[in-house]
């Protein structure tokens, strides 16, 4: 046998052998079986750790409790949650902003039903809400469409028009589907709310089953516009879930649809429109899809795809896997012979980092077999970062808030979002993978309304939440120690430091590292040449402490 050819059997035979995932139902004490459906990742008790809601058609709903290391316990039993109907799927947001998390339930053939968390138990208050829907409620989504802080409520129904509920405050909510442009009728799959265009409102994007076009609709200040056609997102197929996510690097979120048989990759052009690459990206799966998942399971810094499918219904006579996609830079390959090709009928499919290792894992709802919880194991010496976003008193921060990072040499990009695969809803706590890279160069949150928030030089493989104030620091010290400075400030040239720093990053008002000094330490900077004049920000540590300082640069 041709020597380059062993070595290429010996390294396919490598990577199909490396699982990157495990099966870890039973240790977690999950025993969710039935007909299940949407499965959201939530925290109605406000401890951090990610738990589990699972919405069922024949039986109860459960409420699996996370300790922290993926070790849960059911406690919907005995409480309102319990038995609400067929349903379908939950969405779970602080709807009265009092720190703790609320749920609004759809259900097949059923009332829509709202649950208040008292922090002691969940009390009904839809009669007094305004929810007055009962229809085949498919999937849903949270957002802020109109801008005014509050979760507003987006229900996809089937063979009904979608709801949208703008919420009033006090659990009051008022229908303004067809006076703000988002009511749709047809076969309403699943929903996404997400900023296509980058103007810091959440648009929406409607998957629709029995070949009719999906519908993407533009939010224009709180009220919608339908861009399908123009946009080229306006697909058609036989649709079930979505996900996005910055897959290509580029800056904007890229949207990936569940089909029964060929499933779609719209690419975002940055201009408006989108491209179907599909097929060209190798993740045109075949199966009867339904949940699916952006995730970076290997923390290479690019997002890989999960794609659950109901494998009970065969395609052309074939039955398909539950498939994941690693991202090569573009283009997708099958990761082979791994834990997570279950043949079981998966539906809601979501990814967190349920046992805090900085590794994101998966779980997924199955109809007719159990559900499965997909820990992460696969080993790497690549770094992570997690942030969530919480307000100044600490509780929940607005929905569609887009948090970038920028670390060796690229940018990463991600949104605060609840809905979005099948009929479930995803973890808000956003989650990076770094690479190589040991640091944050810099990182900008920004929120719905165009408030912007900054931090520099982070070291990875932790759990940030900002801002700071409301909550114990998770990030080292911020600021200069007094005997640090930069001098002259101005500088037209040469800038020196009073006191040495090491690690030291200089960048500019819009967060991109422009210089990164060699030498340890380092007492003082030539900054590029052509470099522009303006405001630059230096970062470094001085012993365990993270030093920043502001100097006004003009170059002669």
């Amino acid at each position: 046998m041709p020597y380059l050819l062993l070595i290429g059997l010996l390294l396919g035979l490598s990577l199909t052998a490396q699982d990157p995932f495990r099966d870890a139902t039973a240790e977690a004490g999950i025993t969710a079986d039935g007909r299940m459906r949407g499965v959201a990742v939530c925290d109605p008790n406000g401890d951090g750790h990610p738990d589990l809601f699972l919405c069922r058609l024949d039986g109860s709903n459960l409420l699996y409790l996370n300790d922290g290391r993926a070790h849960f316990t059911e406690a919907a039993a005995g409480t309102a949650l319990a038995d609400t109907g067929p349903a379908y799927v939950s969405l779970w947001a602080d709807f009265d902003r009092d720190g703790r998390q609320d749920v609004v339930i759809g259900h097949q053939d059923a009332p829509v039903r709202l649950y208040r968390n008292t922090a002691e138990s969940f009390v009904e208050v839809t009669a007094t809400s305004g929810l007055t829907l009962t229809a085949r409620v498919q999937a849903g989504a949270l957002l802020d469409y109109d801008g005014d802080g509050r979760a507003d409520i987006f229900l996809s129904c089937l063979n009904a028009p979608s709801r949208l509920y703008r919420n009033l405050g006090n659990f009051t909510f008022r229908e303004v589907g067809a006076d703000a442009g988002a009511a749709v009728t047809g076969l309403g799959m699943g929903c996404l709310a997400f900023d296509y265009d980058g103007d810091g409102d959440s648009d929406l994007y409607l998957v629709r089953d029995g070949s009719q076009p999906n519908v993407l609709l533009r939010n224009d200040g709180g009220r919608f516009t339908d861009v399908s056609a123009a946009s080229g997102a306006g697909v058609v197929g036989d649709g079930m879930g979505v996900d996005a996510a910055d897959y290509d690097g580029d800056g904007d979120f890229d949207l990936y649809v569940t089909n029964l048989y060929e499933n779609f990759l719209l690419e975002n052009r940055g201009d408006g429109t989108f491209r179907e690459t599909g097929f060209d990206a190798r993740v045109n799966d075949l199966g009867m899809g339904w949940g699916t998942a952006w995730l970076d399971y290997d923390l290479d810094g690019q997002p890989d795809l999960y794609v659950a499918n109901e494998t009970g219904f065969a395609v052309a006579g074939q039955r398909y896997p539950d498939v994941l996609y690693h991202n090569q830079g573009g283009t997708f390959a099958v990761v082979a012979g791994t834990t997570v090709a279950s043949r079981r009928s998966g539906y809601g499919a979501v990814t967190a980092d349920f046992n805090a290792d900085g590794r994101p894992d998966l779980f997924v709802a199955n109809s007719g077999q159990p559900s499965q919880l997909l820990l992460n194991q696969l080993p790497t010496d690549h770094h992570w970062a997690r942030v969530e976003l919480v307000d100044e008193a600490g509780k929940a921060a607005p929905l569609g808030a887009r948090v970038t990072v920028w670390t060796g040499g690229r940018a990463l990009t991600a949104e605060v979002r609840a809905g979005g695969s099948f009929a479930s809803q995803q973890a808000t706590a956003l989650h990076f993978g770094l690479g190589t890279s040991q640091h944050i160069d810099s990182l900008l949150i920004r929120q719905p309304g165009g408030d912007t928030l900054r931090r520099y030089a982070l070291p990875a493989d932790r759990a940030y939440r900002f801002p700071e104030t409301a909550t114990t620091p998770v990030a080292t010290p911020a600021g200069a120690p007094a005997d640090v400075r930069a001098y002259p400030n101005p500088a037209a040239g040469r800038i020196a430091l009073t006191h040495p720093l090491r690690e030291v990053r200089v960048y500019d008002v819009l967060g991109r590292c422009v210089a990164r000094p060699v030498v340890e330490p380092v007492s003082y900077l030539d900054l590029p040449v052509g470099l522009a004049a303006g405001l630059y920000r230096i970062v470094g540590w001085s012993g365990r402490r993270r030093v920043a300082l502001t100097v006004t640069y003009s170059p002669h």
